[in-house]
């Protein structure tokens, strides 16, 4: 099946195979515009590695201090026992007492039992964090980009694997309940993943410029009082006469410390674009607004078909997810395919009639 979590993984690492470099949308803007403050992630880099390896020595030398109190401490129980007729009587009923191993499985037996209820992840794996030249941009990297729509759940999923990858991505919310979760946005932040805002202002406010503008500042606020946000992305808004970019058409979003904004911020005849959009990654003509102009074409359909040409594919790339769309549970699956078929459908009739 496409669309589940599995299918996601396996795109994730086919392109790591393919010696893709993966990047937030921030690296990327920082990297084009060449801002110094990124470059010191060099030197943050050599001063983490140098904390590392004092944390490591101490823990070293606190190992060692404990193994050589094990061993006093051992020395002083053989003494005992063999002053003690009993000790081998009591060891034999202590063994059955010891909590550790019955703990230990129990824990275990509870992380299976969650993986199972809440399909978060497959078994952990670790990988190392694909290295890049801060001061350029790499050879061959995707934009991870993740459109929070709704089911904030999913996207934290989606954090959680790519942490696991030792890659980051970025995860753009809307300010609406269905979206909106900051113990869900602080957690996917802790990870190393960028936030952003996924704004529809000129939607909620009708068209009105100022309206939105006010209500597009009071959000990025809201937002910013939870985690640092430099980069936005509009919301498409289908069944809206408003197209939220309009907003920019009388201010300027960097006037407010926004670094880069897709839509404007790429050219996408060098960066290749990729949307899940109407589940389906050939899905512009049921698109109102997730769409670009661009040099490259290309008619994949499902998932597989871009893993089994994944070195036909351009250097560079900028990946969309919308993270409510994938899921390994079979009931929830079918219930998004069905949704999405009929919302296709209502795209297709709003595209042809009134746009």
């Amino acid at each position: 099946m496409d669309f589940t979590v599995n299918t996601y993984i396996n795109l994730l690492d086919a392109l790591r195979q393919a010696g893709y470099t993966f990047l937030t949308f921030k690296e990327y803007m920082r990297i084009k515009s060449g801002i110094k403050e990124f470059g010191n992630r060099k030197s943050e880099s050599k001063i983490h590695n140098r904390q590392d390896k004092v944390r490591s020595t101490e823990q070293d030398n606190r190992n060692q201090q404990h193994g050589e109190r094990n061993k006093q401490h051992g020395d002083r129980n053989r003494t005992s026992s063999n002053m003690d007729p009993n000790h081998g009587i009591r060891e034999k009923e202590n063994k059955s007492a010891i909590p550790g191993k019955g703990f230990s499985d129990i824990n275990q037996n509870n992380k299976r039992k969650a993986v199972r209820d809440t399909n978060l992840l497959p078994p952990p794996q670790k990988f190392a964090l694909l290295p890049h030249d801060v001061n350029a941009l790499p050879e061959k990297f995707v934009i991870l980009r993740h459109d929070v729509d709704e089911l904030p759940e999913n996207s934290l999923r989606f954090a959680q694997i790519q942490a696991e990858m030792g890659i980051t991505g970025s995860f753009y919310f809307r300010i609406v309940p269905k979206s909106y979760n900051e113990a869900i946005i602080r957690e996917i932040a802790k990870m190393g993943h960028e936030i952003g805002y996924h704004y529809e202002n000129m939607d909620f406010c009708h068209g009105n410029l100022n309206s939105a503008y006010k209500d597009f500042c009071n959000n990025l606020e809201k937002i910013r009082t939870v985690v640092p946000v430099e980069t936005i992305c509009m919301h498409g808004s289908p069944r809206s006469g408003h197209d939220n970019r309009e907003l920019w058409q009388k201010y300027n979003y960097r006037s407010l410390g926004i670094t880069g904004e897709p839509y404007f911020d790429i050219d996408f005849n060098s960066v290749a674009y990729f949307t899940d959009t109407g589940r389906r990654w050939n899905g512009q003509k049921y698109s109102i607004r997730d769409k670009v102009k661009s040099n490259w074409h290309f008619d994949f359909r499902t998932t597989k078909q871009i893993i089994d040409n994944i070195n036909q594919l351009p250097h560079s790339i900028m990946f969309t997810f919308h993270p409510q769309r994938w899921t390994n549970n079979k009931a929830l699956w079918m219930k998004e395919l069905v949704f999405q078929n009929t919302k296709n459908i209502v795209k297709r009739f709003l595209y042809f009639f009134f746009l």
